[in-house]
């Protein structure tokens, strides 16, 4: 019977730490993509857009639709300098340049060459999760510096596209 109680003792522990270590997981990815949406909230606020809409645009490129669905609902539930947020999963048949922001997800960035070819002269920002784009041509990038996640900011993308970015964000960045 001691045996048995032993038994059911480290199986509740196995099962325990099973389902912790994948909450953690979870929640791990869960906040990345709220990082990643707070950092675009804030990308919103110190980039000025030629043309002002009455709200931001952001096309949404790849990615699970987990994902996306984490960060449209943490962004379209705010708004930035006054203007709502609306966010939509985008293609390469889609017209790109009626985005103020896409953001090219991990799986998708072997397409980034076709997208950033589609909006080359376009005030769009391109924001990737992948650090080497913005060396070439990304406006933005996130990296991973030990657990934290930071962003790499391209300031002659920002000028080829006649957008300003403010002094502030570039004070922020790692800029390449």
């Amino acid at each position: 019977m001691a045996k048995m109680k032993n038994i059911n003792k480290l199986a509740i522990l196995f099962l325990f730490i099973v389902g912790f270590s994948l909450g953690n997981v979870a929640k791990a990815q869960m906040t990345q993509d709220k990082v990643q949406a707070l950092y675009i909230l804030s990308f919103l606020k110190y980039i000025e857009f030629p043309s002002e809409g009455p709200a931001y645009k952001i096309g949404y490129f790849g990615g699970s639709s987990s994902n996306f669905n984490d960060m449209a609902s943490y962004l379209e539930a705010r708004k930035s300098n006054g203007k709502s947020i609306e966010m939509a999963k985008v293609d390469m048949g889609s017209n790109l340049s009626d985005y103020n922001i896409i953001f090219i997800a991990s799986d998708k960035t072997s397409d980034f060459e076709q997208v950033s070819a589609k909006i080359q002269d376009k005030p769009v920002v391109i924001v990737t999760e992948k650090s080497d784009l913005v060396q070439q041509g990304a406006s933005i990038s996130f990296v991973k510096v030990g657990e934290n996640i930071k962003f790499q900011l391209n300031e002659n993308s920002f000028k080829q596209k006649n957008l300003k970015v403010s002094g502030s964000l570039i004070s922020l960045a790692i800029v390449v």
